[in-house]
């Protein structure tokens, strides 16, 4: 044993433990889990013998049905992953496919429990430990010493809970971090050396070797690493299920962690091993048999083919479009669903789809920016707080879904990339958010706390009047509305207009609009004015007694002259200022107003919309604000008189829709 000097004072010094001895007693409790010899897959133990297995490896048995007070606490594969160990706390062993049974302890009357095992670096034998430090050797397994035999009568300070092998000796460590090395071993610290006096805040429950070093894991997924073990990030704080196990690839580039719920949790570069892997060419189905929350990656490694991917259920209803129309080539997707039973592929090229649990995610506490250059899902592992701004800066194309953890979409960031990207406020929602992405190239995102709320001033004509009535209750921890508009005005302050070749009325009545703005705004010195234009702008002019056509060059002049007035005029006063889109509109008799035709012409309004384009790409601090698509998209939602009682002025129900949509872009904006 090395060392002893500064391991006896581990031993001996004060560790105040939150958390009792672990002790498998459910056999339902996933207890170990180890890789196969490729590390392309691994095998999952629970209690009971039961073994599964991940990734495309075989399963080689198991041993289900032990008497109660027996259990599984460790299993082990051969090097060449051929077959394994099941070890119990009785000290029993079971060896299935190629592996040796070189002899078992379940006949001896053992001071204490087993409580973990590990086979040989050769794989010709086994040890196991039991919790007072006892070693017990079979096959080639040397016997180097153990804790009784050179501490005899020494209560711990902690019971051993692991082990861990060298080739030439072997590491025990307690539950309180304390660690034990015997034969050629090399110590390389504890935690009572290093944090003496500190309580953990679970014990630890695992060990496992480096090429100069080992890495400890605690009970809520802390790890502690020592030597050149490499630190490739933890689970504390990430799942309130406790940890059970971790296995560690051999070049030391990543680790998993179990839970005794059977999840696994990859970190660094593991989150390969263990998931299912399907190929083809054309048109092809997938098996999906899951009810858990997946994630489905989705490549056409021959470039830039056509693919879509449906899911399916069993009797062949279409449950969801995964992937389409997968540009430039990859994407990742977070499935949830228990009904689907397939992934119908419809492409004439070749593709690839895997398919992993949302533990596999890229798991992002949101303190600190996050950025990659490969689609992913990420896993935001703790609740944010209402309002939150979610702030993407992919450089490709980027297609950005926001999901809660029952895979329900609270928002969908948007497509495309550089500056056409939609930053995401987020809502408030108990469990952790989720956001799956395709893109092309590099990509970053980070949070952003709002200093919600932020004021807004609408302005325009009664159609800005009628969003800030009927704006939404819920929405005031966000925004703060204010009316600034001009009833029946819009930007054009001469002449009439002309509806069905009838004279309706005059502008004079909105002479000097664009002061009048400003003196409102000023007023109320908002952050940001949202300008609600279209009621007014979508017709032919009469002016000294000739008719302008709408769309003529003389009609656009007057158009982008007014908008360029007002907007001159409320930036004038320090303001941001917002011009909103104008939807598509559905005329119809209320409220006592005459429907007018021209208003429902959507070439009209996409014209005017041009006009708006132009004027905010003018400015730096002008900005173009889209109305909800479905308005043009959906005659269902866009001639709804619950939404707009006359297809243009919103009620209550119109007002949250609209503002629904905008809200997002509203506190984006600088």
């Amino acid at each position: 044993m090395n060392r002893w000097a500064g391991v006896l004072l581990l031993v001996l010094g004060a560790m105040l433990l939150s958390s009792a001895p672990a002790s498998a007693t459910s056999h339902d409790t996933y207890v170990d889990l180890d890789l196969d010899g490729t590390e392309s897959g691994l095998w999952l133990t629970r209690a009971d013998g039961t073994v599964e297995v991940r990734g495309p490896v075989p399963h080689f048995g198991h041993r289900p049905g032990l008497l109660s007070e027996e259990h599984v606490v460790a299993l082990a594969s051969t090097p060449d992953g051929d077959g394994y160990w099941l070890f119990t706390n009785k000290g029993n062993v079971f060896a299935f496919g190629a592996a040796v049974h070189h002899g078992d302890f379940g006949h001896l009357a053992l001071a204490g429990d087993i409580v973990d095992a590990v086979a040989t670096t050769d794989g010709g034998g086994y040890y196991l430990i039991g919790a007072d430090g006892g070693i017990f050797t079979a096959g080639n397994a040397v016997y180097h010493g153990s804790v009784p035999e050179v501490l005899p009568g020494v209560q711990l300070d902690a019971p051993i809970v692991a082990i861990s092998a060298t080739p030439g000796g072997y590491v025990l460590v307690a539950g309180d971090g304390g660690t034990f090395t015997f034969g050629t071993a090399d110590y390389h610290g504890s935690i009572p050396q290093i944090l003496p006096g500190v309580s953990l805040a679970s014990q630890i429950v695992g060990i496992v070797p480096g090429s100069s070093g080992y890495l400890m894991l605690g009970g809520d997924g802390g790890i502690f690493n020592f030597g050149t073990s490499q630190f490739h990030g933890s689970l504390s704080g990430v799942t309130a299920d406790r940890v059970a196990a971790v296995a560690v690839k051999s070049d030391l580039s990543g680790y998993l962690i179990l839970d005794d719920t059977g999840n696994v949790w990859p970190l660094g570069d593991a989150r390969e091993v263990g998931v299912e892997t399907f190929t083809g060419s054309g048109a092809g189905s997938v098996p999906f048999s899951s009810s858990d929350p997946m994630i489905v990656q989705v490549e056409a490694p021959g470039g830039v083919e056509f693919i879509r991917v449906h899911a399916v259920d069993d009797v062949g209803t279409l449950l969801d479009v995964v992937a389409d129309d997968l540009t430039p080539s990859s994407g990742h997707y977070f499935v949830h669903s228990p009904a689907i039973r397939s992934l119908d592929v419809i492409t004439t090229g070749s593709w690839v789809i895997r398919i992993m649990p949302i533990t596999y995610a890229l798991q992002w506490r949101p303190d600190a920016p996050i950025s990659g250059t490969t689609p992913d899902v990420i896993r935001m592992i703790k609740p944010l707080p209402g309002s939150t701004l979610l702030v993407g800066s992919p450089e490709d194309f980027i297609s950005v879904h926001v999901r809660d953890s029952d895979g329900i979409q609270v928002r969908h960031m948007g497509t495309g990339g550089g500056a056409g990207f939609a930053n995401a406020v987020l809502p408030t929602w108990s469990g952790p958010s989720i956001l799956s992405m395709t893109m092309g190239n590099s990509w970053s995102f980070e949070v952003v706390p709002q200093q919600a709320p932020r004021t807004v001033d609408v302005t325009g004509d009664s159609v800005a009047i009628t969003m800030e009535i009927n704006f939404p209750n819920a929405m005031v921890n966000q925004l703060t509305v204010r009316d600034s508009a001009i009833e029946g005005c819009g930007v054009i302050d001469e002449g009439s207009m002309i509806s069905g070749n009838v004279i309706r009325r005059g502008f004079s009545v909105c002479s000097n609009f664009a002061s009048r703005w400003a003196a409102s705004v000023s007023a109320h010195n908002p952050e940001i004015t949202l300008v609600v234009l279209g009621a007014w702008e979508v017709f032919d002019l009469y002016r000294l007694g000739s008719i302008i056509p709408f769309g003529s060059v003389e009609h656009d002049a007057i158009l982008a002259g007014g908008i360029s007035e007002g907007v001159e005029a409320l930036l004038a006063t320090g303001t941001e200022v917002a011009l909103m889109e104008v939807p598509c509109q559905y005329p119809r008799s209320g409220g006592g107003l005459t429907p007018l035709p021209e208003r429902g012409d959507f070439t009209r309004t996409a014209h005017l919309n041009d006009l708006l384009r132009a004027e905010a790409a003018s400015h730096s601090q002008v900005h173009f604000i889209t109305s909800p698509p479905e308005f043009c998209d959906d005659p269902a939602i866009g001639d709804n008189p619950a939404l707009r009682w006359d297809g243009t002025h919103y009620g209550p129900a119109g007002g949250t829709f609209v503002w629904n949509h905008i809200r997002d872009q509203l506190l984006g904006l600088p």
